[in-house]
């Protein structure tokens, strides 16, 4: 599965990886997640790409 990382509340990162996904009928993506220390959790899909910069 596609390997992603997310922050905690309290500003720590986790390191998973996406076991499925389903949508809900509002368009939510949710995830099923394994996390490295073995949790399995379910969350709602938010992507973001950088790109780097380019200067003129």
């Amino acid at each position: 599965g596609t390997r992603v990382l997310f922050w905690t509340a309290t500003g720590q990162y986790v390191y998973a990886t996406v076991r499925s996904s389903t949508r809900l009928q509002d368009g939510t993506q949710l995830l099923q997640l394994r996390t490295d220390d073995n949790r399995d959790m379910t969350l709602p899909c938010v992507a973001h790409s950088i790109s780097p910069l380019i200067f003129d």
